[in-house]
């Protein structure tokens, strides 16, 4: 299984000691600890992570260009994407043209033109492999009342995102698309709040990760 983790940290937040970034580690070493045949070959899962650029999307759109070509000897994938949201409630400008970007190529009239537009209709007759979309909010708010009061606020951005990509979804699996998540079966979005939780807290991100991995 190819294992791409996507990270995108605070607005102005020094990417490599980001949560986001710190996330997107811990996940490779979930694998290692709870997977460790998944470590060598014949059966290593090839796992990457990337920080979120307008490329990324180009690069799960090649992973797909190699699924249309032969389906039936495919490797199945798996994207997770984890969104830093601010505790005022803004996101990366990034995570903001990716929302823009997919939400444009929606439109029959700009489909045509959009940026995602980058490989050939899908034939839906063909067997898709079972490929995957997870989503983890990372809220930032710096104590109990303000993650209760301004929760809405906190992840607003993250769940229009969220939206806007199981929308895409949708569309792609009805033959409407052929963006870059059309192929991508999306789990339940997780919102946590990563100052004042570790991911080690029951019903967190932990299991929300060996959830996704043993689906």
């Amino acid at each position: 299984m190819n294992i791409s983790v996507i990270y995108c940290p605070q607005p102005d937040e020094q990417e490599d000691i980001s949560a986001a970034c710190e996330y997107a580690t811990h996940i490779l070493n979930i694998i290692k600890e709870r997977y460790p045949e998944r470590a060598t070959a014949p059966l290593a899962w090839n796992c990457a992570i990337h920080q979120l650029q307008l490329d990324s999307l180009q690069f799960i759109t090649q992973l797909q260009r190699s699924v249309v070509t032969d389906c039936s000897n495919s490797s199945p994938s798996l994207c997770i994407l984890l969104i830093s949201c601010s505790a005022d409630g803004s996101v990366h400008s990034t995570a903001r043209k990716l929302a823009r970007t997919l939400k444009n190529a929606q439109s029959p009239t700009t489909y045509a033109k959009s940026s995602l537009d980058l490989i050939p209709a899908i034939n839906n007759s063909i067997d898709r492999p079972n490929n995957q979309l997870a989503i983890a909010l990372l809220g930032h708010a710096r104590c109990e009342n303000s993650a209760q009061q301004m929760k809405d606020t906190i992840f607003n951005s993250g769940r229009k995102l969220y939206k806007i990509i199981q929308h895409s979804i949708r569309r792609g699996k009805q033959g409407f698309e052929s963006n870059c998540f059309s192929w991508y079966l999306s789990e339940d979005m997780l919102e946590l709040q990563v100052e004042l939780e570790g991911p080690d807290a029951p019903g967190g991100f932990n299991e929300w990760v060996v959830k996704i991995l043993d689906s």
